[in-house]
């Protein structure tokens, strides 16, 4: 009898541990996709044309609850930002701020600094970042960018969305500047990926004696993978309801589309996987029918 309980003690312990196990590889497996998808989508050839076509006199942002084109907005902040720090000398030579900060030179500076900036986050060294974490420091140069050392109108308009960006992305998304480059490094997604292959090497060792139960853990952590981003999805088209026109919408729709292949290719490996489990339960029944049919025969 105690024999009987230890031995279903044990089968519980088994599958709580495999579920726990399976879940941090599904979540290890999501976290790889997820970062190695945006290095992908961020640096591809459609993202830069994205960018490069796009007309900011067009797209909107909300401000204080007003809708404001990116390009009217970016030029009105740098001409009184500019007025104010920057003497007209330094690098105008005498031509009025209004008139050298005109839309054409708004555009291309501010698409200059998007292509930096996502360089910054996405090829920055993760060591040096973890180190500034570690040591309370911060990135001068891109955290407090000096727009008076500015030499021509260009890079000031640089240099302001710059720091535009800066200020307001830790407030945005709740995270350091230098915790996101270590996040979206290819060595944490390289991390990821071995942690979920070591995790699921673990739920084989534990269920060796029963292996065809980890085509069950395998289907479930491919779907978990493709369902977490099919909500994601879901949850991304809910928030922006009716700000479809707004340039948040306008550049991340492409990006969170990109993520569809993956969810389907999850979605495909978990059927793959529970048919597999299926086959295999099938085949043994049917061996063992046999088997004990031989032995009555016999």
């Amino acid at each position: 009898m105690n024999k009987k309980k230890y031995g279903k003690a044990l089968a519980v312990l088994k599958i709580v541990i495999s579920v726990i196990l399976s879940a941090a590889a599904a979540a290890s497996m999501l976290g790889a996709i997820l970062i190695n998808g945006a290095r992908d989508y961020f640096q591809s050839s459609e993202f830069r044309s994205q960018v490069e076509n796009a007309d900011l006199g067009s797209m909107m942002f909300t401000v204080n609850g007003e809708r404001v084109t990116v390009s009217d907005y970016v030029k009105e902040c740098a001409q009184e930002y500019m007025e104010q720090k920057i003497p007209y000398s330094y690098f105008l030579a005498g031509i009025a701020v209004d008139a050298a900060v005109n839309s054409e030179t708004v555009t291309g500076a501010v698409k200059s600094e998007v292509f930096e900036l996502i360089d910054y986050f996405l090829n920055s060294s993760a060591d040096e970042a973890r180190e500034r974490l570690e040591n309370g420091e911060i990135d001068e140069e891109y955290a407090n960018p000096d727009i008076e050392s500015a030499r021509s109108v260009d890079e000031a308009i640089r240099l302001y969305v710059r720091a535009f960006v800066m200020k307001n992305f830790e407030k945005t998304v709740t995270v350091p500047a230098d915790k996101m480059i270590v996040l979206l490094s290819e060595s944490t997604a390289t991390k990821l990926a071995v942690i979920c292959a070591v995790l699921l090497l673990a739920v084989v060792i534990i269920n060796f004696k029963t292996l065809f139960n980890c085509l069950v853990y395998g289907s479930a952590v491919s779907f978990a993978v493709g369902i977490v981003i099919k909500a994601a999805q879901s949850r991304f088209e809910s928030l922006n309801e009716g700000a479809t026109d707004l340039v948040g919408y306008v550049f991340l729709k492409p990006f969170a589309d990109s993520y569809s292949s993956a969810a389907i290719k999850a979605f495909i490996s978990g059927a793959v996987l529970l048919a597999a489990f299926a086959l295999v339960v099938f085949a043994y029944n049917k061996l063992s029918a046999s088997g004990k049919d031989a032995q009555k025969t016999a």
